[in-house]
Order: C-alpha cells, then structure tokens, then sequence
C-alpha cells in the first residue's frame, strides 16, 4: 500500500508501461473498501481543475472534514502530473495546490473564502516523464512527500517476443505465403534495430519536446502492418513496400525538421537494404501511400471504433500517389463539415 508514505510516483520514458503499473494497482483494491479516481493532467490543466476532479468524490463526513463517498478509502491517479504549465516566476500553480493537499490534508473553500475544507481518506499515485529535453520536472517541496520508482524501458527481446507474436498470428489469420510469413518475422528485429539506432540521434529538445522514440511508434507501425488485409500481400517484395511505408509514417512523420527526418529516413533505407538486398531497396525507395478509403460518402465516420458490428468499414489499401489521397482526405473533411452535430469546422 501507499499509506504513511504520502504516496508514489513512477516515472521513466515514454511507453515504459508506467501507466499499465498505475492502472494495475487501482484494479487491484478492493471496491468495498478501495475506490480509485484517475485525474489526467496537460500542459493547461490549473489548479482550479485539479481541485474539481478532487472534490468530484468528496463528501461531507463531519463538520469542515471531506472523504470519499461510502466511507471508503480512495487511491488518486494523477497522470502526467508534471506537464501542467511553468509560470515566468518558475512556479507551478498546479503542483503547488497538489502540494498543500499532500502535506497538510486541506483544500481551499471557494465558496468561503478563508475557510478549509479538511481531507481525509486519499493517498496519491503519479506517474511522469523523466525530466529533461523539454518534459518539465516537479517542484523539490512535493516530491519529497512522494517515494520516487523508476520504470525501465522494455527490453529489446520481449518487444521481439511481442511483435514477433503479433506478425505470427496475423500471417496465419490472413493465410499468408510462407515467403510473406517468413520476411513478416524477419521485420521485427529489423524494427528493433531502427528504433535502438533513433534513440540515439532523435533526441527531445525545449522546442522539439515531441521528437522522441517510443514503444508506442513500434505498436503504430505494426497497427498499420495488420490494418491491411494481406490479400495483395503475396511477396516478399510487397510486404517490405507495406512495412516500409507504416515505418516512415510511424517515425518520420511527425519530425518537423528536414534534416532529423532525413537522418531517420537514411537510416530506414540502409537497413532495408541490408535485410533485403539492394534490388528490393531500390524497388521500394520509390513513394509508396496507403490510406483508408470507405465505399461511398454514407461510409464515410469518423466514429468507426465504436464496436457496433453495423458500423461501417474503412478499407485501408494500397493509395496510387498522393491526388488520390488528397481525394479521399477531402471526402472525409466534406462529411465532416456537412454534420449538423459538428460543432467545429475545419
């Protein structure tokens, strides 16, 4: 448990399953005697807002006292609890507010000023990025009422294990050759050795917070791999253009800087040139698009992942060039804006 302790925060880089832990330990507790509240924070999220996500499952007991409703204990989840903003005095609102119920079990009434309400009954699990390269740290005053644990990353065989898992069921579901199923398996370690030689020149900065390299672009390139059905996937050849281009999307995409997604991209192509031979790498150097096409404008949602089995599909297949694309992006944008329940327009 977590008592006396004032609480714990697990921290560590991206994807190293902090959240899974977090999320294991509240499933674990008893509900008759244990309830769980997880509170999500951004870059945004005020004081004001923590506070109401608080108090959302407080009751009065006695007097000025609060706990959680039924009597019971409650365990507080405080996601990315170092993301909320840095004032220009260095100071964090939020941390500070969270700091005050740690410490000293209180909360401000705002509807009385000057009168606290006094907390009983919650103790505090966070979980957070590790500081540096943008990703801001907490303030010394709250971390020393928490115990700190740090998660390693996933080592490399168990995401070979994983993945390797993923394609192997996946090539026997769609009935794949033996060639197709053979060079599926060979792309995880191939994976596995891109995503270990990104980490080291794609590095997170005060500006280019967002450039990093996670598990997470390693789950969306295989998401990508298994969206598509595997019925045009007969060669080696076509499956390497397949992973190739989820490969570019999951890790180039999203680096705003020619030069750092140069470098990933060079290193994606010298590596499918060793693993495939210069005649493969060359046929598949060449621009190749997959996108989601839907059968007609009444296909078209963009609420598809709602587990109705009546919703309709979007077929994700192989997109001729980049008109085509533009095509389909302007169809879905089109519906998008011709839905009265839309309140934005984009």
């Amino acid at each position: 448990g977590m008592r006396g302790a004032g609480g714990v925060i697990l921290f560590g880089n991206p994807s190293s399953g902090k959240g899974g832990i977090a999320h294991g330990f509240l499933r674990s507790a008893n509900p008759q005697e244990r309830m769980g509240k997880e509170v999500a924070l951004s870059h945004h999220s005020s004081a004001g807002h923590l506070q109401g996500c608080i108090e959302s499952i407080l009751e009065r007991r006695q007097g000025r006292t609060y706990g959680p409703a039924g009597g019971r204990a409650c365990s507080v989840l405080i996601t990315d609890v170092s993301m909320p903003h840095v004032n220009r005095h260095g100071h964090q609102a939020t941390a500070e507010m969270l700091r005050e119920l740690v410490e000293d079990r209180v909360l401000a009434n705002f509807q009385k000023p000057g009168e606290w309400k006094f907390v009983r009954g919650l103790d505090y699990l966070a979980t957070m990025a590790t500081p540096g390269g943008g990703r801001p740290d907490l303030p010394p005053r709250l971390k020393r009422h928490f115990t700190l644990v740090y998660v390693p990353r996933v080592v490399r065989v168990d995401l070979e294990s994983i993945f390797g898992s993923i394609m192997r069921q996946y090539a026997a579901q769609e009935k794949a050759t033996p060639e197709v199923t053979k060079v599926a398996n060979a792309s995880v370690s191939v994976t596995m050795k891109i995503f270990e030689q990104l980490m080291h020149i794609i590095q997170p900065t005060s500006v280019k917070f967002h450039h990093t390299v996670s598990v997470r672009d390693i789950s969306r390139l295989y998401a990508g791999v298994i969206r598509l059905h595997w019925d045009e996937i007969t060669t080696r050849e076509s499956f390497v253009r397949l992973w190739k281009h989820e490969a570019e999307r999951a890790f180039t995409d999203k680096l705003v800087e020619a030069t750092d997604a140069q470098a990933a991209l060079q290193i994606i192509n010298l590596n499918v040139s060793e693993w495939c031979g210069a005649k493969i790498a060359r046929e598949v150097s060449k621009p190749t698009y997959f996108c989601c096409r839907a059968g007609s404008d009444e296909d078209i949602s963009f609420e598809q992942e709602t587990g109705d089995a009546d919703a309709p599909t979007r077929i994700y297949e192989h997109c001729p060039g980049l008109d085509a694309a533009h095509e389909v992006v302007d169809r879905y944008l089109q519906r998008h804006n011709d839905d009265p329940a839309t309140s934005d327009r984009l």
